[in-house]
């Protein structure tokens, strides 16, 4: 029943989609950008056969976990962004810890990037949204010498400098409201963030909607024009495609304060020459539960998809490809080659989701990737179609001219030709 769901909804975008051109002569999506072009294989190596990062080269890596999740971002010239450090142990639903528990998710996060980068520091901290899956829940904090506690992004920041913190929410900390912002393990987070701005001289700023300046490449912007970060939505509003003019996410008499947090995610659109890359925090594509709606729309990603207006090259699946991320006209009008899911728990990706990726009626989103093994059993035959699990890396040759994926054992304990 899931999959014939999953197909009717398809072949209705299909038949939307494929209708006859306008009068005023404009194309339908299918016109305008005809077959998806195959994603390149995955190559399976270890740290000690990964390529090196060069200048020039553009790197996504979805760190594995199986705590929540975590996105290094290296920018063709080094410049460098953590997106989001979940840390979900001890809520009863994560998966086991990647590669083990010998350390924290956030102690192992510095690691990769200390591995990785061979530096003690990123150029950004960008976070997604408040969610402990994204920051650190409340049931994995641990005592902090400095007033918070320790777990995800406070974790990591005990080893790893942040050059610019940029959140949702700063300074204010007020969005829907005051008061669902003192709740945890918000407050935790935000009295990080305090800390470190008016004891550490920390940088901090609120995620601008519509700015394509806010992550600006810090070593060698000139040589990469073509190279840049657009900021989409958040705070449940989207940029409207001129200046920082925005426009709200939902009607007018819905109240914020009875959304839940995911709406409120802050979305991106990474382009390099002719390749590009979406990520959208956990951005909703409609109802948790179709039998039971909520009193307000969650339809956001495709208001998202509508103001990119062209197929993408990649996506992190937003909501880890849970049931209600993912639609049908979203994957109709991004069409990614490449899909990388961020799994911290065994329901992560539903098999509603991964099915209506799959779908032959819909272009695009025929490579699959996952950052965990926790959902193997649960999917059955459709992990069969994953295409690979582990670290998940998307280099960009220079200047977006072809790109490579790499899957590294989430097993090893040893990043990139270190050791401890």
């Amino acid at each position: 029943m899931k999959h014939f769901l999953s197909i009717l909804l398809c072949s209705l975008v299909l038949c939307m989609s494929c209708a006859p051109a306008p009068e005023n002569g404009q194309a339908s999506l299918a016109d305008r950008y005809g077959d998806v072009p195959a994603a390149p294989a995955a190559q399976f190596v270890t740290w000690n056969s990964m390529p090196a990062w060069q200048e020039g080269y553009f790197e996504i890596h979805s760190i594995a976990t199986g705590k929540g999740e975590a996105l290094l971002i290296v920018m063709p010239d080094g410049t460098t962004i953590l997106t989001d450090s979940g840390d979900t142990t001890g809520n009863g639903w994560e998966s086991d810890p990647l590669p083990d528990d010998s350390r924290t998710p956030g102690q192992w996060i510095a690691k990769y990037i200390k591995d990785y980068l061979g530096r003690d520091y990123v150029d950004y901290f960008f976070l997604s949204h408040f969610h402990g899956d994204h920051f650190g829940a409340t049931t994995a904090q641990r005592p902090g010498p400095d007033g918070y506690k320790l777990c995800g992004v406070t974790d990591v920041a005990q080893e790893i400098s942040f050059g610019t913190i940029v959140d949702r929410g700063y300074p204010a900390y007020d969005f829907p409201d005051a008061k669902y912002m003192k709740q945890q393990p918000m407050a935790n987070y935000v009295a990080f963030v305090r800390h470190m701005t008016e004891s550490k001289g920390q940088k901090a700023e609120q995620f601008i909607i519509g700015s394509k300046d806010q992550f600006a490449m810090k070593y060698n912007p000139g040589a990469y024009k073509d190279f840049s970060i657009r900021n989409l939505a958040g705070n449940a509003r989207i940029w409207m495609g001129r200046g920082l003019k925005t426009r709200p996410m939902y009607e007018a008499d819905d109240d914020p304060n009875s959304f839940d947090e995911n709406m409120f995610s802050c979305c991106q659109l990474f382009t390099y020459g002719s390749f590009s890359y979406f990520q959208g925090g956990d951005l909703p594509g409609g109802y948790w539960v179709p039998s039971k709606p909520t009193p307000h729309l969650r339809t956001y990603d495709a208001q998202v998809a509508d103001l990119i207006g062209h197929p993408v090259t990649a996506v992190k699946a937003s909501h880890h490809a849970t049931r209600d991320s993912s639609s049908p006209h979203f994957l109709w009008t991004l069409r990614p080659q490449v899909v990388v899911v961020e799994s911290s728990n065994p329901g992560h990706p539903t098999d509603i989701t991964v099915e209506r990726m799959l779908d032959p009626l819909m272009p695009g989103c025929k490579d699959i990737y996952v950052n965990a093994q926790a959902p193997a059993e649960r999917l059955g035959p459709l992990w069969d179609r994953i295409k690979g699990w582990g670290h998940i890396i998307i280099r960009v040759a220079p200047h977006g001219e072809s790109y490579e994926i790499f899957v590294v054992d989430a097993f090893s304990t040893c990043n990139h030709k270190s050791s401890d």
